[in-house]
Order: structure tokens, then C-alpha cells, then sequence
């Protein structure tokens, strides 16, 4: 067996011990603090890289971390179990977050070690970590199983929620699901599970992680879930970002139900907009206060200062949108642009009132390239305001009552003919 290798750029210090969440099951993972982006996600409060180890008969790693961390990784499987002695390695998510630090945990076991995938994931980890080719595989297809001591783990095929070859990996013993990227939150911290960090946090956290990642992806999500049901009791939820759901298990599958029946849709309107000289901001504001005089919740956000990652978290839970756009080179705002681009990756705007509005110097079209692109988005798109300059009192009254239109769909209610 070789000596642990690394490239020098791996944090080597284990900072937290490895956690028992379960007997004999163990967080061998990793805390990153500082990240502030995850692909175009703002992930303000930092994420986590979640890996489990399974102490029993045949010792077991699942999943691993970003290729960074794998120094205290290695540590951490290392002060609960002799490196020699790991039997199998689980791999149930090929993405560099999580599984970067295989070819390293590999180079450091007997090479009779297996990686335990499906045939597809095996595709994913040869393709994006090379060195992985000379390494054993085990592929298991859907309903097998595989028998490492007094426990059997069973594997969930869940393509595309949110890459083609991830899957779940169950423990009836211990009433574990290994979920991968889903139920998961970008959340750093020293805590360990939900009901230490607080339900409320990790429950908006986890409404603005599947907002931004795998909200498009909402009918393989239900179809992951109804086979989830299919499984025995789970009493704990062991995912790959965030906190592990050990009190809230039933409230968090819940959750995701909502994301894919559309309950969690609220009365609420969301309001996207920048401006350059406030011409489009006054719009913007007339909009949400018409909106507000009905009594729907508004979100107002200017592209510029919310971002993507509000944006699409606001959108995805709204029954109503208005976007708002100065006029720049013939097209819309630059950050309008990106934000709606984003958003209709996401599929988050489909089936969605929205309004169009914005200002024009010379000559209109910002508001002409940003009904084309929601209709691109599948949003019904009721009215569109253009605004010469400065809004007078007439295109101000034409957006308070627009604002009132949306807020009555966002209610549920009717729209007369006249409106």
C-alpha cells in the first residue's frame, strides 16, 4: 500500500473530528467557510462537503469531498478506521464536490478495493478523474444490493436530480438515506444536524438550494420521491451539502413535495428590475404597490444588488412575476439580461403571470427582447409598459394598476374582461 499522496494545495489538517451520527456511523466530510459561489450560486453561508463512513464487518466510505479538503478527509476516516481495512467505496454523485478526493482515497487503499457505482457513474468518475480507470468497479443496477456485514445497502437510481448517474444509497438498518444533492443546503457550520443549527434556517436554505439548482429538474425529483416512499422507515437523512435531518425528516420530505406539486407556491409577486437614472425603478415600485394594495407579498429585487441567487429563490416561490428593464443597445439591461437567462434555465417562470415595463431614451426595444425571452420562459405575459424618459402620472397609474392585476392572480383570483 502506498503512502498517502496529495498535491500540495489539500488542506492536510483535520480541523473537526469525525462525527457518530448513528452507532458505527460516521461525517468524515469537509467545512468550506470562504466559498461565496457555487457555479453562479451565492452561497453566503459557505457550504459543506458531506462523506459518511460505515464501520461493520466489510468497512465502508460514501461519497468523498471537494479534492481540496481531501487531506482531512482521509484524517478524519483515518481516526475511526486503519485505511487497510476499508472494503468498498461508494460513489453516488460524480461531481467534482464530491467526489474529486476518490482518486486520492483510492491511491491509498489496496487496489482491490472496489468503487461501487452504476454504469453510468462509472462513465462520469473514468471521464472526470482518468487515474480512476485502473481502479476495480463494482456496478450495482437498481434493486440490487449490496451485503456489507449486518447490514445490506440498497441503491435508488435517481437520473438527473440533477446528473445522469446520481443515486441514493439506503441503510435499513440504520433507517438511513444517503440522498446525495438532494434534500441538501449550502450551509458552513460546526454544527452537524438540523436540530442543532435550527429547522427554520435549514428549511430556507434548502427552499433556495433546489430554487437554484434543481428546480428544473422537478419531474425526476417526484419520480425520486415516490421511489423514496417505496423504501423502509427513514430516520435520518444523510446528504451531501449542509446539515444532516435527523428531527425534521418527515417535514424536509414534505418540503420537496411541495417544490414538485407547486404547493409551495404562495401569493406573492416578485418584482425584477434595474435602472440606470430611476426612471425604471419608479415603475418598479408603482408595480409592487399595487400589488401590495390587494394584499399579495411582494418581493421587489434589482438585478444589480440581489443577483441570481435571490432572484430565482423569490421567482420560484411566487405565483406572479414583473420584470422591469431600461433600454440599452436595442435590448435590455445587462444584468436583467443574466438574471432572466438564469431563470429560464431554471424553468422556474413556466405557467407565471408576468409584466414587462421599463424606460426608453431614443428608441424602445429593451421591453421587446424581454417579453421574447419569457415567452421563451413558457410566462404568460399580460401587459407590457414602455416609458418615454421619465414616468408621468399616467404610465405610474398603468403600472399600480398592473401591479393590481398580478396580485389578483397571485391570489387566485379571476380577472375581469375589463382588465
Amino acid at each position: 500500500m502506498s503512502k498517502i499522496e496529495f498535491t500540495g494545495s489539500e488542506v492536510l489538517t483535520a480541523h473537526l473530528p469525525a462525527v457518530e451520527v448513528k452507532k458505527d456511523v460516521y461525517w468524515v466530510g469537509s467545512v468550506h467557510e470562504d466559498i461565496r459561489s457555487f457555479h453562479g450560486y451565492e452561497t453566503r453561508d459557505g457550504t459543506s462537503y458531506n462523506a459518511y463512513f460505515i464501520k461493520d464487518e466489510f468497512p465502508t466510505v460514501i461519497d468523498s469531498v471537494k479534492r481540496e479538503f481531501a487531506g482531512e478527509f482521509i484524517e478524519r476516516i483515518k481516526s475511526v478506521c486503519p485505511l487497510s481495512e476499508i472494503k468498498y467505496v461508494i460513489s453516488n454523485h460524480a461531481e467534482y464536490d464530491h467526489a474529486s478526493a476518490i482518486p486520492i482515497l483510492m491511491k491509498n487503499l489496496d487496489p482491490e478495493v472496489p468503487i461501487v457505482t452504476n454504469k453510468k457513474g462509472q462513465d462520469a468518475l473514468v471521464r472526470n478523474y482518468p487515474s480512476l480507470a485502473d481502479c476495480k468497479f463494482l456496478i450495482l443496477k437498481p434493486k440490487e444490493t449490496l451485503t456489507i456485514g449486518k447490514r445490506t445497502l440498497s441503491f435508488l437510481a435517481t437520473p438527473l436530480v440533477h446528473w445522469p448517474e446520481s443515486q441514493f444509497t439506503y441503510s435499513e438498518y440504520d433507517e438511513i438515506l444517503f440522498s446525495m444533492d438532494v434534500f441538501g443546503q449550502h450551509i458552513a457550520s460546526g454544527k452537524r444536524f438540523d436540530d442543532e443549527y435550527g429547522w427554520e434556517r435549514v428549511k430556507e436554505s434548502a427552499i433556495e438550494y433546489y430554487a437554484n439548482i434543481v428546480a428544473c429538474y422537478r419531474l425526476q425529483t417526484a419520480r425520486a420521491l415516490k421511489l423514496t416512499a417505496k423504501l423502509g422507515k427513514i430516520d435520518m437523512i444523510c446528504c451531501a451539502h449542509g446539515l444532516i435531518i435527523r428531527s425534521h425528516v418527515d417535514e424536509m420530505i414534505k418540503l420537496y413535495q411541495s417544490f414538485t406539486d407547486g404547493s409551495i407556491y404562495r401569493p406573492k409577486v416578485t418584482v425584477v428590475y434595474d435602472t440606470f437614472y430611476h426612471s425604471t425603478e419608479a415603475m418598479a415600485r408603482a408595480i409592487q404597490e399595487g400589488a401590495q394594495s390587494i394584499g399579495a407579498e411582494v418581493m421587489r429585487i434589482k438585478a444589480s444588488v440581489g443577483g441570481t441567487t435571490q432572484v430565482a429563490r423569490h421567482c420560484f416561490d411566487s405565483k406572479a412575476t414583473a420584470w422591469g428593464s431600461p433600454t440599452l443597445n436595442s435590448g435590455m439591461h445587462t444584468e436583467v439580461a443574466g438574471v432572466l437567462h438564469y431563470a429560464k434555465g431554471l424553468k422556474i417562470l413556466e405557467k407565471k403571470p408576468s409584466v414587462s415595463f421599463g424606460s426608453y431614451g431614443w428608441t424602445p426595444g429593451g421591453t421587446k427582447v424581454m417579453v421574447q425571452e419569457l415567452e421563451s420562459c413558457k410566462s404568460d405575459v399580460i401587459e407590457t409598459i414602455d416609458c418615454n424618459w421619465r414616468p408621468t402620472e399616467e404610465i405610474l397609474k398603468r403600472c399600480f394598476d398592473a401591479g393590481i392585476k398580478l396580485g389578483k392572480l397571485a391570489l387566485g383570483q379571476e380577472l375581469k374582461d375589463e382588465e
